[in-house]
């Protein structure tokens, strides 16, 4: 990993024990170049870590494809919109009542919010408003 990835790894928990001691970190890419290994993570996996919101650490990986933070008490979407790789958004099972922080994702594909607290006329409205392949409430 990076030194950025690793250092912002390594500062992340999910229900108090460190993400780098679980199996979170998915889809990991290494590459080396003049003696220097570099690793980039593609998928990071946050579900059921009793987090009540999304932890500002992510904003720090950018290559991100995938982010799961399903099951947990996440009332807001906020600081995954510096993630420009982000394909895949997995948010099922939280308390978010309100559809926001993800119009500047351009690549995103498919949002999960299935189980929160959005109303269905809601999230059809903003279906309707964004070039999201797979919107799911």
């Amino acid at each position: 990993m990076t030194s950025t990835d690793y250092d912002t790894l390594k500062t992340m928990t999910c229900n108090s024990k460190p993400i780098l001691d679980d199996v979170n970190v998915h889809r990991v890419t290494c590459k080396e170049a003049n003696g220097i290994k570099e690793c980039v993570v593609k998928a990071l996996n946050l579900s059921n870590c009793g987090l009540d919101k999304i932890p500002k650490q992510v904003n720090d990986l950018t290559n991100l494809e995938r982010l799961i933070l399903s099951d947990n008490k996440i009332t807001k979407i906020e600081g995954v919109d510096t993630l420009p790789n982000l394909e895949e958004l997995d948010l099922g099972g939280n308390k978010i009542t309100k559809i926001e922080g993800v119009d500047t994702l351009p690549n995103l594909k498919w949002l999960d919010l299935r189980g929160n607290e959005i109303t269905m006329s809601d999230c059809e409205a903003f279906d309707r408003q964004h070039d999201i392949k797979n919107v799911l409430c």
